[in-house]
């Protein structure tokens, strides 16, 4: 074999390891753990949730239908802000594991499959409502004012 070869091998074979070991190391946490998820998964849930239970106070009663730009640019933001926290929550949902005893090893392994494999979609999302949360704490401040 000449020398790239090899070095292509050594590098695909320390990627499958790697790979290998988060996936061990997750299922195992998920196995293990009482509400079959990752704690990380159910700390981003929760702070999700409140963030999206905050937003819900935000909400400006539609007295006479007519908001001003500030107002209908907050709107905006929070329907936004909304639209994101519901789907990262139902992506949270589906990396949990709901079967029986009998089950949960193998199911604790699709779930860590799965979060490995979806890991950029969820991780993107936090960052795009924390991004929201940045900009309506800005309108909040400068409609204060």
């Amino acid at each position: 074999m000449d020398p790239i070869s090899v070095l292509s091998l050594a590098g695909t074979i320390v990627q499958f390891v790697d790979f290998s070991s988060k996936l061990v190391s997750k299922g195992y946490c998920i196995y293990q753990s009482v509400s079959g998820a990752l704690p990380d998964n159910l700390e981003l849930e929760a702070i999700t949730t409140d963030l999206s239970l905050l937003n819900t106070r935000l909400k400006t009663p539609k007295v006479s239908g007519c908001l001003t730009k500030a107002e209908q640019s907050l709107e905006n933001l929070s329907q936004e802000c909304a639209n994101i926290a519901d789907e990262l929550l139902r992506r949270l949902e589906k990396l949990k594991v709901h079967t029986d005893a009998k089950y949960r090893k193998w199911s604790s392994f699709r779930q860590a499959l799965k979060t490995v494999w979806n890991k950029e979609g969820v991780d993107e999302m936090p960052a795009r409502l924390e991004r929201l949360r940045a900009q309506l704490e800005f309108h909040i401040l400068v409609s204060l004012k």
